[in-house]
């Protein structure tokens, strides 16, 4: 009978990088669309040999939970399916109205994110929002801005909602839903414009959202969420005109909760 060596049951140094990364990724350290920190810097900080976690990034990408692009750098990839999204902007490319169908998701989503993160957030979680309203609020009244600046800023402000709220997964699916709606339905200040009071009102509305936040209010801060993803649909169908017409993301069972 042929002796048969027992598998060492001892993991390996790339199995260690493996369980490490994923849990960073899962405990929200590294978030969805997130960059890594450079091969060196990560090498460096986990105190492995290069080559070992080369092997275990490349492990990752396989998986599904990590992409690396060559002369950019490795990123977190969002949990939900590549295809889902593929067959999410398909069907908005042929029904068109299906965008307010996926703003009416971005609402339930973001606002019990919302109630979520007034009962959890942290001093540095308030810290962090205060700073991004800053942000955006310099990036809309700059007579200046440019388009791209906005939807940076004002997407950063509901990714950190989504951080806030200390449930990873939301992370991951506000993600997905975020970047669909931004192809569908882009926030333009170009296009909200011609509302009178439009950038005025979405400070004072996101102001609104960082207070109820602060003083842990959740049923204010889910409110106020939902009041200005309605704003902003109201003001784009004024904007987009006739052919936006025949869809209302409203819902009575949202508005009365």
């Amino acid at each position: 009978m042929k002796h048969i060596h027992p598998i060492d049951k001892i993991p390996s140094v790339t199995e260690k990088i493996l369980d490490r990364l994923i849990e960073l990724i899962s405990i929200g350290t590294f978030q969805p669309g997130e960059k890594l920190p450079s091969e060196k810097d990560l090498a460096k900080q986990l105190m492995v040999s290069r080559p070992s976690l080369r092997e275990a990034l490349t492990i990752l990408q396989a998986r599904g939970l990590l992409e690396i692009k060559p002369r950019s750098g490795t990123y977190v990839k969002s949990a939900t399916p590549a295809q889902f999204r593929d067959m999410m902007e398909h069907l908005l490319e042929f029904e068109p109205e299906k965008m307010w169908e996926l703003l009416e998701i971005r609402k339930h989503m973001d606002s019990a994110a919302a109630e979520l993160a007034a009962i959890r957030r942290t001093s540095a979680d308030l810290s962090e929002f205060k700073r991004l309203l800053g942000l955006v609020t310099s990036v809309i009244t700059r007579k200046t801005e440019k388009e791209i600046e906005v939807e940076k800023a004002y997407g950063r402000f509901f990714k950190h909602l989504a951080l806030s709220s200390h449930n990873t997964l939301f992370s991951h699916f506000i993600e997905s839903i975020t970047d669909m709606v931004r192809r569908a339905l882009p926030f333009s200040r170009i296009k909200l414009e011609s509302i009178p009071q439009s950038r005025e009102t979405i400070i004072g509305q996101l102001i609104q959202i960082v207070n109820a936040i602060e003083a842990q209010n959740p049923s204010e801060a889910r409110m106020h969420v939902i009041d200005h993803i309605e704003y902003v649909e109201k003001s784009l169908r004024k904007v987009m005109g006739p052919a936006s017409n025949g869809y209302s993301i409203r819902s009575s069972s949202v508005m009365n909760y």
